[in-house]
């Protein structure tokens, strides 16, 4: 018997791949691969040296985690990643991000959501 929730997983990873995405660039040094990715956020909040509590949104990026295939091996992200975003007048590059208490991605079934920064481009429409 097959597992409904895996297949329901499956199913809706591509439904979000074919309607909700699009071609986004995801570099390690000079190794880069096209992803279909779909843009989202998480809100995160850290303390400071003095102890104040800061609140933030990440820039968050959904792909399919078998497609994050660099220079020929399947890989997960690592810190200082970088993700460029084409969309709109001019490309916007993200940088992964480590978000305290939660990590820098997170995989649920075969999809894979990293955090990032923007750290270089305007703002994307």
């Amino acid at each position: 018997m097959s597992d409904v929730i895996t297949n329901a997983m499956a199913w809706l990873d591509t439904q979000r791949k074919a309607h909700m995405s699009r071609s986004v660039t995801y570099s390690r040094g000079a190794d880069s691969v096209t992803l279909s990715a779909t843009p989202g956020s998480t809100q995160y909040e850290g303390v400071d040296d003095e102890g104040m509590t800061a609140q933030g949104m990440a820039h968050d990026w959904i792909f399919t985690a078998a497609d994050l295939v660099i220079d020929g091996e399947l890989t997960v992200p690592q810190l200082h990643d970088r993700i460029t975003d084409g969309t709109g007048d001019s490309p916007v590059e993200y940088e992964v991000l480590d978000l305290a208490g939660i990590g820098h991605y997170r995989q649920r079934g075969p999809q894979m959501r990293v955090h990032t920064k923007r750290v270089a481009g305007a703002e994307s429409s």
